[in-house]
């Protein structure tokens, strides 16, 4: 410790450094290589406090908490502490306060803060969180805004901060003050900008807001959670805060050509943040928010072999022990992880004047969601298409064993063309396609969901430009189509629907088949979700009977990553001898066979859902 003595003496201290309580893994709690303050002796006699400099280089502060819950930076003053009650400032004393301050009261010639750095360990974290400050320059001259200039790093990614607070003279004079704040890091601006009041008998500050970034996602591993890539997006809101109470007003939220408008409050009642947000939007573009390698699960992508997916329970779990025991980084919480949810309670509803895909307008929707203790709910999200509707409810827990949830969804006269121009922009293949699901289950993760599930999934799809040629050499006349070489009427893809019934994640088939313009393709069978295993056989059958047609029936089997398909046992005979009588029995057939329209009619607008399953019928299919 060194002391000069002069109109302007200066304090030094070096080699600071305090140590650890024991029971914790680090030695030392501080460090300090030099701290310095240089004061001007004449302005304190004018009850004045004008700093020269104020200069700290080298203090390292080491956090830690051990596996028992104890913190090196928590010091029991014991019971005998009691606390002072606060005193309620008189009006007169205010003013006489304030009429001995004046904008030079308080100056700060020149600050300068050098390699700071504070460490925090924590059991389960290989590293500890580390914030460095590089440099901090910074002055508060009479009459000008107190302005910081801070660089450094956090968490191994490089910061930049730029601060600007109101002078002492405004505070006085006004009793109000304003700040700035421009931040740079991980590729984001964040940036604030408001008033602060003294005035008023609820302490408040109002700020203007903006984060804006080429990519989300570069936020993910300073926040610790899997973020969604979001790319060239930008929120801008003005932020009430006052003690317990985050309100966010004129809330802006924008991603490629979509746009979100509403407000949000935020509310910490006990271990738990409460969220309220109300968005309304112009536009959304679902190209905004679809991604190809990543998930709200985050459920890792296999390769295209599909081989992780394919290893043994036994190599999996090899391969689980081999990636703990190699100690690897922990990593970062996923959205719908039970530990972040649990601390968390939301309810949001979104309203869409514009819902796009591409260029294809699909119309309007809204869209309910909460979060509360850990279960999440969609109910409902719907949305308003040109000729139908798409409507869905959901809800399960994740994380917890034979959590009750559900699934329901109802697609009426969507236009199957949006999907398929997605990948094939030129196509004109379009259609309307149906869907119905109602499924209840016990899961704890959306897979299991319908591994679990019980209930009914039933498809229909009225298909337009979707050629069938190639399919019905499967059953027509294969001799005058070889010699032709080609059939003089197209044939078309009518429609294909499937009514499953669902146990326990089991798929069984109460009808599924496929209509063309001359066949109709008919196949029973069952799919297990759980197992991931398909058992199907598939027969063709011609509309009306042909001479020398194959019509030979296949069968399907295998896991979902290795699919056989194959022709059953004695089916290759079976379709050789009606390939060679043929020419006697076509005709008999054809006196007594009834008529099947071309254009499926007759099963093409089948109802969907839960009545009549007993009783469907499909001419050929029987």
């Amino acid at each position: 410790v060194s002391i000069s003595t002069s109109l302007n003496p200066y304090f030094t201290l070096k080699g600071f450094k305090i140590d650890n309580p024991e029971g914790f893994a680090t030695d030392e709690f501080l460090s300090m290589e030099m701290a310095r303050i240089q004061i001007e002796l004449p302005p304190l006699l004018k009850k004045k406090i004008h700093i020269t400099e104020i200069q700290v280089k080298g203090l390292h502060v080491t956090l830690e908490e051990t596996r028992e819950g104890k913190v090196n930076w928590v010091f029991d003053p014991g019971e005998e502490t009691k606390k002072e009650p606060s005193a309620s400032p008189q009006t007169a004393e205010k003013s006489s306060r304030h009429d001995s301050i004046s904008g030079d009261s308080l100056v700060v010639r020149r600050l300068k803060l050098e390699n700071i750095q504070v460490d925090l360990h924590q059991p389960h974290r290989e590293k500890p969180y580390s914030f460095h400050l590089k440099d901090c320059l910074g002055e508060m001259l009479p009459g000008e805004p107190l302005h910081l200039d801070i660089d450094g790093t956090f968490v191994d990614f490089d910061y930049l901060i730029d601060v600007s607070i109101g002078s002492l003279e405004e505070l006085v004079r006004d009793d109000r003050s304003w700040l700035e704040v421009n931040s740079k890091i991980a590729g984001t601006e964040i940036n604030f900008s408001g008033n602060v009041d003294l005035a008023t008998a609820a302490r408040s500050l109002a700020l203007q807001a903006s984060v804006q970034g080429e990519n989300l996602s570069s936020l993910s591993d300073l926040v610790r959670i899997d973020l969604p890539p979001f790319t060239s997006y930008k929120i801008d809101t003005r932020l009430h805060i006052q003690a317990g109470e985050l309100e966010l007003e004129k809330l802006v939220f924008q991603t490629g050509t979509s746009s979100l408008e509403g407000t949000a409050k935020i509310l910490k009642e006990g271990d738990k943040v409460i969220t309220d947000l109300q968005l309304r939007s112009p536009l959304v573009q679902i190209d905004d928010f679809v991604f190809e390698n990543w998930s709200l699960t985050g459920d890792e992508e296999t390769d295209a072999d599909g081989e992780a997916a394919a290893l043994p329970e036994e190599e999996q779990a090899g391969e689980e022990a081999k990636s703990e025991s190699d100690n690897e980084p922990a990593q970062n919480k996923k959205l719908i992880d039970p530990e972040l949810l649990a601390k968390y309670e939301l309810s949001a509803a979104i309203e869409a004047e514009k819902v796009l895909s591409g260029e294809d307008t699909l119309g309007s929707g809204y869209v309910k969601a909460s979060v509360k203790d850990g279960r999440i709910t969609i109910d409902p999200l719907h949305v308003t298409i040109p000729v139908g509707k798409i409507e869905m409810s959901a809800s399960f827990k994740p994380g917890v064993e034979k959590a009750e949830a559900d699934l329901k969804v109802e697609i009426q006269n969507f236009d199957i063309g949006i999907l398929v121009r997605r990948s094939r922009p030129d196509s004109d293949m379009d259609g309307l396609v149906n869907l119905d699901i109602n499924v209840q289950s016990t899961a704890n993760s959306i897979p299991e969901l319908l591994e679990n599930g019980s209930g009914y999934l039933d498809f229909s799809g009225q298909l337009d430009n979707f050629g069938a040629g190639i399919i019905d050499l499967w059953a027509v006349n294969l001799v005058a189509a070889i010699v032709s070489g080609a059939e003089k009427d197209k044939s078309e893809l009518n429609c294909a629907v499937g009514r499953w019934s669902m146990a326990d994640g089991v798929l069984q088939s109460d009808v599924f088949f496929m209509d063309t313009s001359k066949i109709r393709i008919c196949a029973e069978g069952a799919v297990d979700l759980k197992k991931q295993r398909v058992d199907i056989k598939v027969k063709p059958r011609a509309k009306k009977p042909e001479f020398f047609s194959l019509a030979t029936p296949l069968e399907v089997h295998g896991s979902f990553s290795d699919i056989n398909i194959g022709i059953g046992s004695g089916a290759v005979i079976g379709t050789a001898i009606k390939f060679i009588v043929s020419p006697v029995t076509v005709p008999i057939r054809r006196t007594f066979a009834g008529k099947i329209p071309a254009d499926g009619s007759d099963v093409c607008t089948m109802e969907l859902g839960p009545d009549g399953r007993d009783e469907i019928v499909v001419p050929k299919c029987r």
